[in-house]
Protein backbone atom coordinates (compact mmCIF):
# COMPACT_ATOMS: atom_id res chain seq x y z
CA UNK A 1 0.00 0.00 0.00
CA UNK A 2 1.24 3.31 -1.10
CA UNK A 3 0.39 6.06 1.29
CA UNK A 4 -0.19 9.67 0.30
CA UNK A 5 1.34 12.71 1.47
CA UNK A 6 -0.26 13.58 4.85
CA UNK A 7 -0.61 17.97 5.02
CA UNK A 8 0.23 18.90 8.61
CA UNK A 9 -3.02 18.31 10.73
CA UNK A 10 -2.05 22.22 11.96
CA UNK A 11 -2.85 22.79 8.73
CA UNK A 12 -5.37 25.25 8.82
CA UNK A 13 -6.80 24.16 5.17
CA UNK A 14 -9.03 20.95 6.20
CA UNK A 15 -12.40 19.13 5.40
CA UNK A 16 -14.27 18.83 8.82
CA UNK A 17 -17.81 18.19 7.77
CA UNK A 18 -19.49 16.35 4.88
CA UNK A 19 -21.30 19.24 4.01
CA UNK A 20 -17.47 20.62 2.93
CA UNK A 21 -16.54 17.67 1.71
CA UNK A 22 -19.65 17.92 -0.93
CA UNK A 23 -18.67 21.27 -1.68
CA UNK A 24 -15.33 20.15 -2.65
CA UNK A 25 -16.40 17.35 -5.05
CA UNK A 26 -18.77 19.24 -6.48
CA UNK A 27 -15.84 22.02 -7.07
CA UNK A 28 -14.11 19.53 -8.43
CA UNK A 29 -16.57 17.99 -10.94
CA UNK A 30 -16.79 21.82 -12.40
CA UNK A 31 -13.47 22.56 -12.82
CA UNK A 32 -11.82 19.16 -14.13
CA UNK A 33 -13.11 19.82 -17.83
CA UNK A 34 -10.84 23.34 -17.28
CA UNK A 35 -8.30 21.63 -16.84
CA UNK A 36 -6.90 20.75 -20.14
CA UNK A 37 -3.77 19.16 -22.19
CA UNK A 38 -0.97 21.61 -21.50
CA UNK A 39 0.18 21.31 -25.01
CA UNK A 40 -2.65 22.07 -26.67
CA UNK A 41 -3.28 25.36 -25.48
CA UNK A 42 -1.72 28.97 -25.56
CA UNK A 43 0.62 29.99 -22.50
CA UNK A 44 -2.38 32.18 -20.85
CA UNK A 45 -4.10 29.56 -20.55
CA UNK A 46 -1.35 27.25 -19.59
CA UNK A 47 -1.35 29.55 -16.78
CA UNK A 48 -4.56 29.17 -15.43
CA UNK A 49 -4.94 25.04 -15.88
CA UNK A 50 -1.72 24.84 -13.72
CA UNK A 51 -3.49 27.02 -11.27
CA UNK A 52 -6.36 24.83 -11.17
CA UNK A 53 -4.61 21.65 -11.36
CA UNK A 54 -2.37 22.87 -8.37
CA UNK A 55 -6.47 23.51 -6.40
CA UNK A 56 -7.11 20.35 -8.06
CA UNK A 57 -4.29 17.85 -6.19
CA UNK A 58 -5.36 20.32 -3.17
CA UNK A 59 -8.52 19.68 -2.90
CA UNK A 60 -8.34 16.10 -3.01
CA UNK A 61 -5.23 15.50 -0.91
CA UNK A 62 -7.85 17.10 1.43
CA UNK A 63 -11.05 14.92 0.65
CA UNK A 64 -8.35 11.73 1.35
CA UNK A 65 -7.70 13.23 4.24
CA UNK A 66 -11.40 13.86 5.29
CA UNK A 67 -12.34 10.38 4.50
CA UNK A 68 -9.03 9.02 6.35
CA UNK A 69 -10.27 10.61 9.24
CA UNK A 70 -13.85 9.53 8.64
CA UNK A 71 -13.05 5.56 8.10
CA UNK A 72 -10.80 5.62 11.34
CA UNK A 73 -13.07 7.00 13.86
CA UNK A 74 -14.04 2.77 13.88
CA UNK A 75 -11.35 1.32 15.58
CA UNK A 76 -10.87 -2.04 13.66
CA UNK A 77 -10.00 0.43 10.40
CA UNK A 78 -8.02 2.86 12.68
CA UNK A 79 -5.55 -0.13 13.59
CA UNK A 80 -5.23 -1.20 9.45
CA UNK A 81 -4.45 2.46 8.51
CA UNK A 82 -1.49 2.58 11.12
CA UNK A 83 -0.43 -0.38 10.78
CA UNK A 84 0.13 0.20 7.35
CA UNK A 85 1.21 3.46 7.48
CA UNK A 86 -1.52 5.39 5.98
CA UNK A 87 -1.47 7.76 9.42
CA UNK A 88 -0.66 8.11 12.35
CA UNK A 89 -2.28 8.28 15.88
CA UNK A 90 -0.85 11.61 16.99
CA UNK A 91 -2.49 13.13 13.21
CA UNK A 92 -5.81 11.26 13.80
CA UNK A 93 -6.13 12.57 17.10
CA UNK A 94 -5.26 16.44 16.08
CA UNK A 95 -7.55 15.87 12.99
CA UNK A 96 -10.50 14.63 15.21
CA UNK A 97 -9.39 17.52 17.83
CA UNK A 98 -10.01 20.05 14.87
CA UNK A 99 -13.67 18.87 13.95
CA UNK A 100 -15.23 18.59 17.12
CA UNK A 101 -13.40 22.51 17.92
CA UNK A 102 -15.46 23.49 14.55
CA UNK A 103 -18.42 21.81 15.53
CA UNK A 104 -18.20 23.91 19.47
Amino acid sequence: MIARKKVAASSKKRILNDEQYAKSEQWLRENASKIDDPLNTSPEDRKECERLLKIFEATTRLMGDYMTAKDCQDDHTRKIYIANGVTTQEWLDEYQAAIDEQKG
